[in-house]
Order: structure tokens, then C-alpha cells, then sequence
């Protein structure tokens, strides 16, 4: 019985190894092995069909090259077009997502609805689904979007508002792809991206996506840079360690924006202002894929038009802070209306000073000069005024240079009075030294020799064997 209990013991099936082993590692000696999370495919699928997919999957030889900017719309529908007339795509990825195949799965999963069912290195194959239907029609339009910003920014004329309210009641699809078990961040977070602009179908990343910066309008008309006001007794500029805090919290915040072109951004340069209403950042994502893209010259204009302080660019992201002098445009209209009223009230002032000057009689001031002139000095001293003769300005010569030698004499006195006291410091801190030093004896060692006896010395020790007999 002793002997059954310890083959029992021996024989143990794996997961109950495992699960001794302490949940989820396998002890080998100094060797640990993590277990893999299983993925969605191996969660959803049946073993069965799991494993006649990654056997047909090594047969497909025909496959579909994802470029650098990810699944656009063209690989979208040749995906599709594949699962019209097979179950399975090998795909290919190429530069970035092909670094991180990870990220590339879930967005391959979340994009397409279909099930990754083997991956390596940067091929996988995907399985369309038991229940697939074809793609899901409806795409976002490209129609113009112009985010609704006051007059306190955009003052515009009356032809202005009519082209404006044209613009802005052209229908624009907003997105439909966007998770339903959403928090109440994540849902005001959505809400805030639909009043900006349509979404970038295209994004790369997870989570919500991003307003695409290229359909709203390059041109805005009447758009001009935002109001701004420091307030008393604050710096405009940001010290390192601000600058540091903001790009952490940018770090860790999604993108607002996604870009593609390098110029004529005024349509966006609205959106980020009314963004920067209920956010200090506005981060932007530069397109991938796109050729001749120069994050250098979106930044410059982004920052031209808004006012805001860059904080980070890169071939990746844009972020802007909208600064310590952003006013929200409601304040801005009202700041701008006091200021208006300011000017108004300083012309009719100017104006009723010019017709008091202009009501004077015109003969009444031409005979007195005018006070502080150079008539005013030479009329004064023509009458008060006594000439100085030549004896009385040698004089007075001479006694300004007497007075310049004995400012010059005061002045050698003081330099030498401070070198005087420097040399008494120095000398008693020289008596103290002294005082303090021991003097040496005699040298009672009387086996002295001299140098030239040394080195004679030396040289016979080298010469001699490095041993002595006994």
C-alpha cells in the first residue's frame, strides 16, 4: 500500500502540476517558465476546429501586406474580398506594427471582427468567424466639419456667419464603431470628441478614436488668433518642472486629434480651442504612412494660430499646452467688449481736449514761450541772467580739477586702507601658523649617507645574485 501511495504520488498529470508548482510557473531547477494567457480564438473556438484552422492556415500561401500605416481601407477590402471566398488571410506586417504583433492582433481583432488563430513573427492568419456576413456598410463621409466657436475668437461679418452656418448644417457621420460598456470618463471623453469633428476610421491604436484632423476645413474665414490675458503677478513661461509634469500627464492621455497634413490647420486650430475649454493639453497623432509628412511644420503652425506652448513633437505626437493666459471664449468676448467701450470713451475724450486747445485766442500765446523751451533759457537769462567773465571761468576750472584730484586722492586712500587690513589679517594668521608648527630636533641617526653613496649601493645590489649561499 506504502509503495501505490508514492507511484501515486510520482504520477502527476500536468495541471495538477502546475497548480503545485504555485499557479502558473514550472519550477525546473533555476528555471522559470510563465504560461501563456490563452487568446481570444483558443477561448471562443472549439479544439477541434481550432486546430483544422492552424493545419489549413500552414496552406495558404496567398497573403495580404499590411503597410506602415496600418489596416487602411484598401487592405480592409481586400481582406474582405479574401473572406468572400475562403475562411482564412494570412497577413503581413510590415515597420511598426511589425515590432509589436501584440498591438497588431488586437487591433487586426478589434478592426475586422475576425479571430487570429496562429501567429509568428510578423505573419498571422486570421479566421473570418462563424457567423460572418461581409463587412459592415456605412463608412464616414468626407464632408467638412467646422466645430462651433464664438465670436470672441472669430469675429466675422455677417457674410462670414451665413457661409459658416452653411458649412456647419452639411450632414457629418459620426462614429458607430465605439464600445457600449463605456465608463462615465470614457463616455464624456466620447461626447467631447463628437462636438469636435468626424473620427479617424483608420487608428491604429485601442480604445476611442481620435477626431481626424484632415476633414475638418483648411480655411476658416475671419479666423483670427485667440484673446489672451495673463494674470497679475504670474510668468507666461513654464519652469522644468512644470514642463515635466505636463508631459507625464500627456503621456498617459489618449490622442484628441489625428494629422496628416503639414499646412492650412485654422479648422483645427478652432477645435483645439474649444478643446482647451474643459482640457489643458490638446495631444495629436501624426498619420502614419503618409508621405512627405514634417511634424516640425504642423507644430509651428499649430502654434502660430492657437498661441499655446509646444511641449513634446515628435515623428509620433504633437502635444500643446494652451498656455497660463488662455481665456475661455465667452470671457475673451466680454474682455474684448470692455475693451472696445475702453477705446471708445478715450476717443470722445481725445476729441473734446482737441476742441478745447482750438478754442484759444490765437494771438493770446504767441508772446510768452512755451515752458521748458530753449527761448524760454535764453529769455530768462537775458534778464536775470550775468555774463561770466574769463578770469571767473579759470577759476572755476580750476577748482573742478582740484576737486576731481582730491576724489581721485580718497579714492587710492580706501584701496589702500583694504590692503592694509587684508596684509594684518594675513600676518596674525601667519603668527598663528607659526605658533602652532613644532620645530624638528637634531637627526640623532648618525648612519647617513649621501646620495652618491646610494646609488653606487644600488648598483651593486643589482649586480648581485638573487640568492645567498649558506
Amino acid at each position: 500500500m506504502l509503495e501505490d501511495d508514492e507511484e501515486g504520488e510520482e504520477m502527476v498529470l500536468p495541471w495538477q502540476r502546475e497548480e503545485k508548482g504555485g499557479g502558473g510557473f514550472e519550477v525546473e531547477g533555476l528555471r522559470k517558465r510563465t504560461v501563456k494567457a490563452p487568446t481570444l480564438a483558443e477561448l471562443t473556438l472549439e479544439d477541434e476546429l481550432l486546430r483544422r484552422l492552424r493545419r489549413e492556415g500552414m496552406r495558404v500561401r496567398e497573403r495580404v501586406s499590411i503597410p506602415k500605416a496600418g489596416l487602411t481601407q484598401e487592405v480592409m477590402d481586400k481582406i474582405h474580398e479574401r473572406w468572400r471566398k475562403e475562411e482564412l488571410v494570412r497577413l503581413k506586417f510590415h515597420e511598426e506594427l511589425a515590432r509589436n504583433m501584440k498591438l497588431a492582433q488586437e487591433i487586426v481583432e478589434r478592426r475586422t471582427g475576425g479571430l487570429v488563430t496562429w501567429r509568428s513573427g510578423s505573419v498571422m492568419i486570421v479566421y473570418r468567424g462563424t457567423d460572418y456576413q461581409g463587412p459592415v456598410s456605412g463608412r464616414e463621409g468626407d464632408n467638412f466639419f467646422v466645430p462651433d466657436v464664438s465670436s470672441g475668437s472669430l469675429p466675422r461679418t455677417e457674410d462670414d456667419k451665413a457661409t459658416l452656418s452653411l458649412l456647419k448644417s452639411e450632414p457629418v457621420v459620426r462614429n458607430q464603431e465605439q464600445p457600449e460598456n463605456m465608463t462615465e470618463e470614457e463616455a464624456e471623453y466620447n461626447a467631447l470628441l463628437d462636438g469636435l469633428g468626424p473620427r479617424f476610421v483608420g487608428w491604429w491604436g485601442t480604445g476611442i478614436l481620435p477626431v481626424d484632423a484632415d476633414l475638418l476645413p483648411p480655411t476658416v474665414p475671419g479666423y483670427k488668433t485667440p484673446f489672451r490675458l495673463l494674470p497679475t503677478g504670474m510668468r507666461p513661461r513654464l519652469t522644468n518642472a512644470e514642463m515635466t509634469n505636463m508631459r507625464k500627464l500627456a503621456k498617459s492621455l489618449p490622442c484628441h486629434f489625428a494629422l496628416g497634413r503639414n499646412r492650412n490647420h485654422q479648422g483645427l486650430a478652432c477645435a483645439i480651442l474649444k478643446l482647451w475649454e474643459k482640457s489643458l493639453i490638446a495631444k495629436i497623432a501624426v498619420k502614419r504612412g503618409i508621405q512627405n509628412t514634417n511634424n516640425k511644420i504642423m507644430a509651428e503652425e499649430l502654434k502660430t494660430l492657437t498661441g499655446g506652448i509646444l511641449l513634446l513633437r515628435n515623428i509620433y505626437y504633437i502635444v500643446i499646452y494652451r498656455g497660463k493666459d488662455f481665456v475661455p471664449t465667452n470671457v475673451a468676448t466680454v474682455l474684448a467688449e470692455r475693451q472696445e467701450l475702453t477705446k471708445q470713451v478715450q476717443d470722445v475724450e481725445e476729441k473734446v481736449r482737441c476742441k478745447a486747445v482750438n478754442a484759444i485766442p490765437s494771438g493770446q500765446g504767441e508772446g510768452t514761450p512755451q515752458a521748458g523751451s530753449l527761448a524760454e533759457f535764453y529769455e530768462a537769462q537775458a534778464r536775470w541772467g550775468r555774463e561770466i567773465s574769463t578770469e571767473e571761468r579759470e577759476k572755476m576750472m580750476e577748482e573742478a580739477a582740484k576737486a576731481k584730484s582730491v576724489k581721485l586722492v580718497k579714492q587710492i586712500e580706501h584701496k589702500l586702507s583694504l590692503a592694509q587690513a587684508k596684509k594684518l589679517r594675513a600676518e596674525k594668521l601667519l603668527a598663528k601658523i607659526e605658533a602652532s608648527m613644532v620645530p624638528a630636533g637634531p637627526d640623532y641617526d648618525q648612519e647617513t649617507i649621501t646620495d652618491e653613496e646610494r646609488v653606487v649601493f644600488r648598483r651593486i645590489g643589482l649586480r648581485m645574485k638573487p640568492y645567498l649561499p649558506l
